[in-house]
């Protein structure tokens, strides 16, 4: 059983997907310190003038709980949000189905940056037919730290397997994980086409740029030719 275990990032790009897909049990890594100038609150789409960011503003001082399934969203951010997104992608061909599950994030009242989060990357996982189980570190009762904490996560998991991220393989203390493999995973951003960038491809950006420009049932398909490969 593959196990990966990632933060909970807002409108997450292909490759996060592509590594939910590829694993047994995704684990929301939700009580771990929010990170400023990260991807836990902002991701990249792509405008006319290039990458620029989609954000959900959140509140910085006089926390108690610095965590991310603590932090909480600054007021009235929602119409500011949904009029980049509009002017982005208002013209694109799959605009219109998708808008509705962009103003559902938005119809909800939550105080918590992480729902916001989640109900997006859960409702890419279901157009895009992952059917991974999704679990949330806080409620493992896992007190460990760094390497040691994946470790245990997955241990208690019954993992066979840990499927690390590109790069992060590298960070980890491989004598830590006995009697569990460490995977790499691998994935190369397929090309398509961007309405806004005709002439350059600008990989990385949030899974919202290539379901806007290519649609759902071209979007899976890419996802599993990644998992083939």
């Amino acid at each position: 059983m593959i196990v990966t275990i990632h933060q909970p990032e807002h409108m997450p790009y292909f490759g996060l997907l592509d590594k939910i897909n590829k694993s047994d049990i995704f684990v929301v890594l939700d009580d771990v310190q929010f990170k400023k100038n990260n991807f836990q609150n902002r991701n990249q789409i792509l405008t006319k003038n290039g990458p620029k960011w989609l954000n959900i503003p959140v509140q910085m001082k006089n926390l108690e709980n610095k965590d991310i399934n603590h932090r909480k969203v600054s007021p009235d951010w929602k119409s500011t949000y949904r009029n980049k997104v509009v002017e982005a992608y208002g013209k694109y061909p799959y605009f219109e189905e998708n808008i509705i599950w962009i103003d559902e994030m938005l119809d909800i009242s939550s105080e918590l940056l992480i729902d916001y989060n989640m109900f997006i990357i859960e409702k890419l996982m279901d157009l895009l037919e992952i059917d991974t189980k999704v679990l949330y570190s806080s409620t493992l009762d896992v007190e460990t730290f760094k390497t040691q904490r994946l470790y245990d996560i997955c241990k208690k998991l019954d993992a066979t397997a840990y499927l690390a991220g590109q790069g992060a393989i590298d960070y980890l203390d491989k004598e830590i994980f006995k009697g569990i493999d460490i995977l790499e995973h691998h994935f190369k951003h397929p090309v398509y086409e961007q309405q806004n960038s005709p002439e350059q491809f600008y990989p990385y950006m949030s899974s919202l740029d290539i379901i806007m420009s290519i649609g759902k049932e071209a979007f899976i398909q890419k996802l599993k030719e990644t998992k083939s490969a």
